[in-house]
């Protein structure tokens, strides 16, 4: 079973010299690009819901009567 997996291993191993620096920093920029425009994007769908979510969030925090 060993053998299998390093086999394996070994096959999909990832070589960093197959991607220069550069292109590690244009990734990064998508990456957080990408994240931005999510984040944006889920705070413009939320903000119409806010007083709603922040009433759910808040219930467990009330004291019981």
């Amino acid at each position: 079973m060993w053998k299998k997996f390093d086999s394996l291993k070994k096959r999909f191993k990832y070589n960093e010299s197959e991607m220069p620096f550069l292109e590690h920093l244009e990734q990064l920029r998508k990456t957080i690009i990408y994240m931005g425009s999510s984040l944006l994007i889920g705070f413009v769908i939320c903000f119409p819901f806010g007083k709603n979510i922040l009433g759910v969030l808040l219930k467990p925090a009330e004291p019981f009567v």
